[in-house]
Order: C-alpha cells, then sequence, then structure tokens
C-alpha cells in the first residue's frame, strides 16, 4: 500500500510541528528561568503594587 502526500500538505505539518515542539520548548526555558518567590514575597508585592486590573485572558499549562 502506498500512500501519496502533496509535498506543500507535508512541508506545511512539519512547519506546524516544528512550531508547536518550539513553544512547548520556549515556555519550558522561560518557566525554568522565572525565579521562585514565596507566598509571603508575593502579598507583599501586591500590597505595595495593588493587583493589576487586568484579567488573565490567556494562559498555558506546561508538564515539566
Amino acid at each position: 500500500m502506498q500512500t501519496t502526500v502533496d509535498i506543500d500538505e507535508l512541508k506545511k505539518v512539519i512547519r506546524q510541528s516544528v512550531k508547536e515542539s518550539i513553544e512547548i520548548e520556549m515556555m519550558k526555558l522561560r518557566s525554568e528561568l522565572l525565579e521562585y518567590i514565596s507566598d509571603e514575597e508575593q502579598k507583599e508585592i501586591e500590597k505595595t503594587y495593588h493587583k493589576p486590573e487586568k484579567e488573565i485572558t490567556d494562559s498555558a499549562e506546561v508538564d515539566l
């Protein structure tokens, strides 16, 4: 059994897969570069600078 795939379609699938992989790896890298702050530090920051006015509209969760 032989399957034929259009070259442009194959390129599109590969490009999308690579893009998704890079996005996941960048999220992991960003999470590793963020410093950990304790709950106490977070409360102090919120007290000093107040909570942001805007609601979070986009978030992602990645298993490390």
